[in-house]
């Protein structure tokens, strides 16, 4: 099959520098292609991300029903810092 194809310039120099090493245009595209659709395609490994795990239970005695309302007293605390310093 005859076709016109675009090369980009770095291909282009790696075509050139086997045509220096002696071998054929024609021939170092149909064994590159050839390799590069004959390889098998490797899948990219599935990313997982992984987070700390924390037991709130074992810290200050903080329990899932009073988070929020730690929560909140931490909030009102840090309020009543800055307002403190008139921000």
């Amino acid at each position: 099959m005859r076709t016109t194809i675009t090369l980009d310039a770095d291909v282009e120099k790696l075509i050139r520098r086997e045509e220096r090493a002696g071998r054929i245009f024609k021939d170092v595209v149909n064994s590159a292609i050839r390799r590069s659709l004959t390889m098998p395609v490797e899948k990219p490994a599935e990313y997982r991300a992984e987070f700390p795990n924390f037991e709130l239970s074992l810290r200050a005695g903080v329990t899932i029903p009073n988070a929020n309302a730690l929560a909140d007293a931490l909030e009102d605390e840090a309020l009543l810092a800055r307002m403190a310093l008139g921000r």
